[in-house]
């Protein structure tokens, strides 16, 4: 059975906070968890967004080399002029173009927020960390001795 990537990346998050050796350890774990949902969806967004734009500027040069007049079919409406029945095709896309910068805006806005929740965790975890370095090195020089 295949795990879907939803499954995966919750089975993923589960084993790092097991693995924690503390609650602080556990908070920058799931902090990670949400930054990288965060960094996931702004990929599917960008991806999104960059193939918009590379079908605008395809069909864009096809109707500058075939005439700017001439009427796409298929996938290859996206720059239409209105019709009754249909509407149109640019204004769709204007529209599309519309969302999808709302949607990267979101996703920014969320890895930002996010980055500062990780950020915060690592700050808090950092006392720990330093006094386990300071540990370890105090047992270094006392081996050493």
């Amino acid at each position: 059975m295949t795990l879907s990537n939803e499954q995966f990346k919750r089975n993923l998050y589960s084993k790092a906070a097991k693995k924690a050796t503390n609650e602080l350890e556990e908070n920058t774990v799931w902090a990670l968890a949400d930054l990288n949902d965060a960094a996931d969806d702004a990929i599917e967004t960008a991806n999104d967004l960059v193939d918009t734009i590379k079908s605008i500027a395809y069909v864009s040069r096809m109707k500058l080399n075939l005439g700017v007049n001439r009427e796409m079919h298929g996938d290859k409406k996206i720059l239409e002029a209105a019709t009754l029945e249909e509407g149109s095709g640019t204004e769709m896309t204007y529209h599309e173009i519309q969302s999808l910068r709302t949607w990267m805006n979101d996703c920014l806005d969320q890895i930002e927020s996010n980055l500062h929740k990780l950020q915060d965790a690592q700050e808090a975890e950092k006392p720990v960390l330093v006094g386990q370095e300071k540990i370890a090195k105090d047992l270094e020089e006392l081996n050493a001795k």
